[in-house]
């Protein structure tokens, strides 16, 4: 059975049903049948909307998934999410309806049809469907009804679409019987009145050639107003030689000239062979030569970059000013002018504070005052002279308007994610910046999404995607991770379902699944895919505050405040052992490369080592 069958549903109004359904339905009609925006539907580089428009066109049945809260669920300006025209699950909902689709209200969770007086006019008539209840007592059965009638909808769906597709056939070969016999009797007309011309030709005595050039005038003043090449090109094939050759070429041309593609460098390169005389000649060449000359231009710039990118990493790393001032001689407004400069500000603040240095330039003072005061300023970082001598690090990379309580490196080390209490990400270029604090590092990304502080990064092993969250700095309202196309700074799709705020996350061995650990005292694991919450692990009676993949991937440790690790089946989801030791929170958690032990961190001040094959 073929159809197309559409989960409408608003996240956060009960999305475990939601997705529990999906995983019914599956089986019986086949994945490619159904859509649900968190199935993998959506793809890198989608428009969200037209994809969600086209979607809902495409349909034969729409599951309108109505929640406990499905209709008091508020943006956050306290409005109701129904009422702005904009909302999406409205807006899928009333496509449906004014499109004829087949819409079924699904009651989840103990939630009712809505009254026509509670919904917005547009969304009035699903008060008149006949909704089908799903209960998780009954929920095999209840599902199976369900499934029942949407194979019915499909199969009318299916049979209407054959109707209408056999009398679009008809009509299609009605107008095509019709089409060929016009062409027909107009063939038949021509043949005629050229039977008709010979045999007057012959009656008057004339030769086989004025013949011959009685017909072609006859053609040429048929054709002579058309605007069809392909009459000419017939024409010309027929005539050739003849009197009108001169007249259909250049009528031909300039046909073919008024519809040509000026961009199109074949094409202009056809016309200007096949008509050497015509009168657009100087025209064509001129747009073939401006293409073929923006053609090496952009191949000389190409090369010209690739020389000069060549040139920089030649001596990105040089310790020798002299040879990053030749490179900005050779390259002044090169794509790598502004790392050159930085670098070389970097060599000059490399030498300008040595402590040898700065007692040649002051002298030793009267008295010892001025020996005294350095020797105090080169040992306190904070001072104006301290700070540069203290500040040991390669590069400072400075973006962020609140403090950065979370980073990053990519698995290959170029790049770096930091997460800050101003509500951002921030992606970094790790080989460029200054050293010694002076200036900043380049920031290549940020990334919006979050609405309060990101107190949690994490790189996928392949480095093309990252995970972020509240974190358990501090405790707000989103509860949720966020999957990010790093390369692109946005967002693939929120990751929904722990309820309170999330402490720490991380990517399996194989980037295809991720663990959450949350104050809501469980651990998560996530479909990274699809954006599914595949199974959550119960057992700490407190926050879970750190969680760890094994390097096999198998099993997992996680930490709480109830004092406790835990070692867990990945697969099953079954606690396989619990650690007792430490007499205050486990903060953190780490395997040991060989996965037979690990090691972990408390509130008690201690670092314990545990055996985890005992």
């Amino acid at each position: 059975m073929t159809g197309k069958i559409f989960l409408n549903y608003r996240r956060g109004d009960d999305p475990g049903n939601t997705g529990r359904l999906y995983d019914r339905l599956e089986p019986e009609f086949g994945k490619d049948a159904l859509f649900m925006d968190v199935e993998g539907h959506i793809k890198g580089g989608d428009d969200f909307v037209e994809v969600l428009k086209a979607q809902v066109a495409a349909c034969d049945v729409l599951l309108a998934i109505i929640g406990p809260r499905w209709l008091e669920v508020a943006d956050e300006t306290g409005r109701r999410r129904l009422d702005n025209p904009d909302d999406w699950v409205r807006v899928e909902i009333v496509g449906a309806l004014e499109t004829g689709k087949r819409v079924i209200p699904v009651l989840v969770g103990g939630a009712d049809i809505p009254r026509a007086e509670d919904l917005p006019e547009p969304l009035k008539p699903l008060a008149r469907k006949h909704a089908v209840r799903i209960t998780l007592e009954r929920f095999k059965s209840d599902a199976q009804g369900l499934v029942g009638q949407i194979g019915s909808a499909l199969a009318e769906a299916e049979a209407r679409r054959h109707a209408e597709t056999e009398a679009e056939r008809a009509a299609l070969a009605e107008a095509e019987r019709l089409r060929a016999a016009e062409e027909e009797a107009r063939v038949a007309e021509r043949v005629r009145q050229e039977v008709e011309r010979q045999r007057a030709a012959q009656a008057a005595g004339m030769s086989a050639v004025d013949v011959r050039k009685a017909e072609e005038l006859a053609n040429w003043d048929f054709i002579k107003a058309k605007t069809d090449p392909a009459e000419f090109r017939d024409h010309l094939a027929r005539y050739a030689g003849g009197p009108t050759e001169r007249f259909a070429l250049e009528r031909l041309a300039s046909l073919v000239w008024a519809g040509l593609n000026r961009a199109d460098k074949a094409a202009l390169r056809a016309f200007v062979d096949e008509f050497p005389k015509a009168p657009d000649l100087a025209a064509a060449q001129s747009a073939l030569a401006a293409i073929e000359a923006k053609e090496a231009a952009e191949r000389a710039s190409a090369e010209r970059r690739a020389q000069e990118t060549a040139a920089w990493a030649a001596v990105a790393g040089s310790t020798e000013p002299a040879s990053i001032k030749a490179f900005l001689k050779a390259w002044p407004d090169g794509a790598h002018a502004g790392d050159a400069k930085a670098r070389l500000a970097e060599l000059r603040g490399a030498g300008r504070f040595s402590r040898r240095a700065i007692l040649k330039g002051v002298g030793y003072g009267v008295g010892g005052t001025v020996v005294v005061w350095l020797a105090y300023a080169v040992r306190t970082p904070g001072t104006p002279v301290g700070q540069p001598l203290n500040d040991l690090s390669i590069r400072t990379f400075a973006g962020h308007t609140s403090f950065v309580v979370s980073v990053a490196f990519a698995p290959d080390g170029r790049t770096a994610l930091s997460g800050s209490w101003d509500t951002t990400l921030k992606l970094w270029d790790t080989g460029s910046g200054s050293g010694a604090g002076s200036a900043t590092g380049r920031e290549l990304i940020t990334f919006t999404g979050h609405t309060e502080p990101v107190g949690l990064v994490a790189f996928a092993p392949d480095g093309r995607t990252a995970l972020s969250g509240g974190g358990s700095i501090m405790r707000g309202k989103d509860f949720s991770l966020r999957l990010w196309d790093v390369a692109a700074g946005r967002e693939f799709r929120t990751l929904t379902g722990h309820t309170d705020t999330v402490n720490s996350v991380v990517f399996s061995p194989d980037g295809r699944t991720a663990l959450s650990g949350s104050w809501d005292n469980t651990l998560k694991l996530w479909d990274v895919a699809t954006g599914r919450e595949v199974r959550t692990f119960t057992g700490h009676t407190s926050s879970v505050l750190s969680v760890a993949f094994a390097p096999d991937g198998r099993t997992a440790l996680s930490g709480s405040s109830d004092k406790t690790l835990k070692l867990w089946d990945v697969a099953t989801g079954r606690a396989l052992r619990t650690f007792t030791g430490h007499t205050s929170s486990v903060l953190s958690v780490a395997f040991a490369p060989d996965g037979r032990s690990a090691l972990s961190g408390s509130e008690d001040r201690t670092l314990k080592l545990w055996d985890l094959m005992r």
